[in-house]
């Protein structure tokens, strides 16, 4: 039976139905005869029942094809990292196969254990794992590849007058007493390097070898003695002045004190070695000097300063004029940029240990020389070089061969037409004598 209530409180009318538990009965009643007229394959029972099994059959077949996949999608992975198992052209057996069940638990062993054991003992054999490992091995590599620089280096250098080319350079401070001293000015054609320069070059190979004639295998000595020879071989190039007989003039300069344990020589710095050679009147060309020699004027220039244009020198080509400064301040501030302000440098070194006074080139250039004449370790004996020998060798080479020429060249003797008897016959005659 259906009550409809008014809600007084509510002004809008509100309609309800009551349900009764007579009414539930009813319908169940009712649920059960219809049930009672159906057959059973088709009653609610059987049909909640199907179901129930068809939702149980769905989950089973949904568990079974995500374990599938699962597992072919491993095995996938696994064979794109460590490869596929077997590759063969018959039928797989089970050993070949490698997530096979085993026949025994000790042969229970799959590929992807054995690649875990690779790696396991990839990590024993110190293959970094962490990031720590990595940087130590690093390290550890740099400092061996360190130390076989450093062994071959020193074997390079233990053989004897054996450098590397290009690896030390010679300077020189070509200074006249009353001018000053040289200071080259660059070519606008060249593009790199210092406007201002001092006249010198690399030392190289060949320098070290004509200086292991002088040195009876002291190495030290050695790079000085290169140094002086490549010095003359570039004043020569740069400035035009020979010097290669007089390699006693060119004066190590002394940029620090003398120490007994010092690796580096007083007059290097920077693997740079610097001289200074005192020029005279006589060194340098003049007008006359080259009117005897009838050489003409070109390609002898004078210096660009007021002072000394009767001195000329023979400039390269790298160079397109120079000048002289005397005093030292004033050319330490002009080779700021000469060779990376190595030569800058080295003069403030040489005015530190002069306590900064200024210095006159004469007296300079005295002390100087003074003082490496009380230093063994600067002096070399550049008269013993071993030559005489080599020059008698040459000589009677060369004697010889116009020994040769002479008697290629001699004409044969004209012969009669029997000459050949008088051969014979002076022939037979010599036997019998």
């Amino acid at each position: 039976m259906n009550k409809f209530n008014t809600s007084s409180s509510n002004p809008r009318m509100v309609l309800t139905k009551e349900i009764t538990p007579t009414t539930n009965v009813m319908a169940n009643m009712k649920e059960r005869s219809d049930d009672a007229i159906l057959p059973a394959s088709l009653r609610s029972d059987a049909r909640e029942n199907e179901r129930r099994s068809s939702i149980t059959n769905l989950r089973k077949d949904r568990d079974a094809e995500l374990a599938a996949l699962r597992t072919s999608s491993v095995s996938e992975m696994q064979d794109k990292v460590f490869g596929s198992a077997t590759k063969s052209n018959g039928p797989m057996t089970p050993e070949q196969h490698s997530f096979s069940e085993a026949r025994s638990p000790d042969d229970r062993r799959s590929k992807f254990s054995e690649m875990r054991e690779k790696v396991a003992r990839k990590s024993d054999l110190g293959s970094p794992i962490t990031l720590e490992g990595f940087y130590q091995s690093q390290s550890a590599r740099k400092l061996r590849d360190n130390k076989n620089k450093e062994q071959a280096t020193q074997l390079l250098q233990s053989f004897k007058g054996v450098k590397d080319d290009k690896e030390y350079r010679a300077y020189i401070f070509a200074v006249h007493p009353d001018l000053g001293i040289i200071m080259l000015h660059a070519s606008k054609e060249r593009k790199r390097g210092a406007e201002i320069e001092l006249p010198g070059d690399y030392i190289l190979g060949d320098d070290f070898k004509k200086a292991a004639q002088y040195c009876d295998d002291d190495q030290r000595k050695e790079l000085l003695a290169a140094g002086k020879i490549a010095a003359a071989r570039t004043l020569l190039e740069n400035i035009g002045l020979d010097m290669r007989h007089s390699l006693s003039r060119f004066q190590p300069a002394i940029l620090r004190s003398n120490t007994a344990d010092a690796e580096e020589h007083q007059c290097q710095h920077r693997k740079r070695l610097y001289f200074f050679i005192s020029l005279s009147n006589d060194d340098y060309f003049t007008r006359k000097k080259l009117a005897a020699a009838k050489l003409e004027r070109k390609g002898y220039s004078a210096p660009l300063s007021d002072y000394g244009r009767d001195y000329l020198l023979k400039l390269s080509s790298e160079y397109s004029g120079y000048t002289y400064e005397k005093d030292i301040k004033v050319v330490t501030n002009l080779l700021s940029k000469h060779s990376n302000g190595a030569s800058k440098e080295a003069l403030i070194l040489i005015t530190k240990r002069l306590k900064n006074r200024d210095v006159e080139l004469k007296p300079f250039l005295e002390q100087l020389e003074e003082e490496n004449s009380l230093n063994d370790d600067v002096y070399i004996d550049f008269t013993t070089k071993e030559e005489p020998e080599e020059e008698e060798e040459e000589e009677e080479k060369e004697e010889e061969d116009i020994e040769e020429r002479v008697v290629e060249l001699t004409p044969m003797k004209k012969k009669g037409l029997f000459s050949c008897l008088s051969c014979w016959g002076s022939d037979d005659t010599a036997e019998k004598n």
